[in-house]
């Protein structure tokens, strides 16, 4: 068993999970603190960031053969997680804003819309560590 966590609480990882899966988890639930104190762009940003680290865990958990023309992450959940891909079709409605953000260009993010992609992120990573099998660590 493997924990990970903020410091704060921490979860504790089967023995069979990917290392790579278990620090992208790890890395999902840090950003997702952040995002709890950030401004509205600074949290869709750190939001999206962890949702993609939570996609990152599960195409770590489920090796399979790669190819070359996906370029999205949520295409590759789709393809090799489709159990997922209801998240993939829900964050992907939110890349242009967040790419938006990233490179500046938006000019006002809305806080509903950050929070929105906040609790879908929590959401996820709450989804994916129940699907792994994590527990919480309340020792």
């Amino acid at each position: 068993m493997a924990r990970i966590g903020n410091g704060r609480s921490a979860v504790v990882a089967p023995s069979g999970l990917s290392p790579q899966a278990v620090t992208f988890l790890g890395r999902a639930s840090s950003l997702l603190s952040q995002a709890r104190v950030a401004a509205p762009a600074d949290r869709l940003d750190l939001s999206y960031q962890a949702a993609l680290r939570v996609a990152g865990a599960v195409l770590a958990a489920n090796p399979g053969r790669r190819r070359k023309e996906d370029h999205s992450a949520w295409a590759r959940i789709r393809r090799h997680a489709p159990e997922y891909s209801g998240w993939a079709a829900r964050f992907e409605a939110f890349s242009r804003q967040w790419e938006d953000v990233r490179l500046g260009l938006a000019r006002g993010v809305d806080e509903l819309e950050a929070r929105r992609v906040q609790v879908m992120a929590a959401d996820f990573l709450a989804e994916v560590e129940a699907d792994f099998g994590m527990l919480s660590d309340v020792a």
